[in-house]
């Protein structure tokens, strides 16, 4: 997903209606269909197995980590909404907000990683 918001900043700079814009809209939907959507479905899939194999679901620790998972899903839902807009010639947002949504991306996926790993509570 992340990579599908940095691909947000380039879309907002070409003009719409030039082949650029197109080729943008073709490649998100694509990246999303084909890796986001099916990456985001396992991932569910297996943390809430493993959470289950493992008895975490009382732990403080997995709380906070799927708190932050599901904010990462809204983002997700947000950003194919926003491929939808750009498809349908929209020109969305500026640049800096594209730039700053995939870096908020980026630490939310940090964070829930360093929970995963380190169990700090």
């Amino acid at each position: 997903m992340i990579g599908v918001v940095y691909l947000f900043a380039w879309h907002a700079r070409a003009e719409t209606g030039l082949p650029q814009a197109a080729m943008l809209s073709a490649l998100e939907r694509r990246i999303v269909q084909l890796v986001v959507n099916p990456a985001m479905v396992i991932t569910w899939g297996i943390g809430l197995w493993l959470a289950w194999r493992g008895g975490w679901f009382s732990s403080p620790w997995l709380q906070a980590k799927l708190g932050l998972v599901v904010v990462l899903s809204g983002l997700h839902g947000w950003a194919v909404g926003a491929v939808r807009s750009f498809a349908e010639g929209g020109q969305g947002r500026g640049v800096r907000f594209y730039v700053g949504v995939n870096i908020a991306g980026v630490l939310l996926t940090v964070a829930v990683v360093v929970l995963a790993v380190v169990k700090p509570m």
